[in-house]
């Protein structure tokens, strides 16, 4: 889902004021970039978590004790946490990382933290070095990692003691099931904005779809073809012609070409109305 800067903007200044309201100010946690990058964008970032008695994540520079593992790595200077506070920690998710490749010299830090009894979730499509080490392992798949962390940004303070269910959680979230990441190769959006997203589906006879949702939608059909619709073990059979409008309520489903034909529709994605959006149109005519 798209979003325009002042919405994004909005939504971060109404996330951070309700987690002052709700859980005090000590639970806004904020990274600037390194001082050695930028010290303007660092001054602001981490007066603004100063003045609002928010925490300031702790980072190495170039005068610290650099990890020369991730600059080999990635092939350039990077902007991680300081290894030091996985020793103090006692819960520790390690996602977007593989420490005893990219953090070689520090990655004793995390290893030994874990005789304390520190507790390790790792987040990772594979199992790769670091997931050796985890207590739990969530086995993401490929493109669907970052919109896992969404409903764990929401809750705040409760972090520490839910993450690992917050993570299970949006499996069952609409948007980890969203066409687009879950078959990309047939769905692209070719036009959206805050109260529509247009879809277009392409496909050759044979293929198929992984399980995905569908918000309330119209299909228009620009080609005639047979498929197999699945969803709870239960079958359906449908044969549409080309150029037909048809309503398709909100459903989770996949899907097999099981025709002779290619299938070519457009889906129209309906939306919640944004509130106040229901005022009377500023001008005539189709618009952007």
């Amino acid at each position: 889902m798209r979003s325009t800067w002042p919405e994004v903007t909005e939504l971060i200044a109404g996330a951070h004021v309700h987690t002052v309201k709700a859980y005090g100010p000590d639970r806004v946690v904020g990274f600037s970039p390194i001082p050695a990058m930028s010290q303007v964008s660092y001054a602001a970032g981490t007066r603004f978590l100063s003045m609002i008695g928010g925490t300031i994540l702790s980072f190495y520079d170039w005068y610290a004790d650099m990890p020369v593992a991730s600059p080999q790595v990635f092939g350039d200077q990077t902007d991680v946490p300081e290894s030091g506070d996985w020793w103090n920690s006692s819960y520790l998710i390690i996602w977007g990382t593989n420490l005893p490749i990219t953090r070689t010299p520090d990655a004793h830090f995390m290893t030994e933290a874990r005789y304390r009894g520190q507790k390790v979730v790792v987040v990772c499509p594979d199992y790769s070095d670091h997931t050796k080490f985890a207590d739990d392992w969530l086995a993401a798949a490929p493109g669907t990692d970052g919109r896992r962390g969404v409903p764990a940004i929401r809750v705040g303070g409760r972090l520490v003691t839910t993450v690992f269910d917050l993570l299970l959680a949006p499996q069952e979230d609409e948007m980890t099931r969203d066409p687009v990441i879950t078959n990309p190769g047939l769905y692209t959006v070719i036009f959206e904005n805050d109260r529509v997203r247009v879809l277009e589906y392409r496909d050759t006879p044979g293929a198929t779809t992984s399980p995905h949702w569908h918000p309330d939608s119209v299909m228009y059909t620009l080609s005639s073809f047979r498929r197999r619709l699945n969803a709870d073990g239960r079958d359906a059979d449908v044969r549409l012609p080309a150029g037909q409008v048809c309503w398709l309520a909100a459903q989770q489903h996949s899907g097999h070409n099981t025709g002779d034909t290619n299938t070519h529709v457009i889906f129209v994605e309906l939306k919640d109305p944004p509130a106040g959006a229901r005022s009377p149109a500023t001008r005539l005519g189709p618009g952007a």
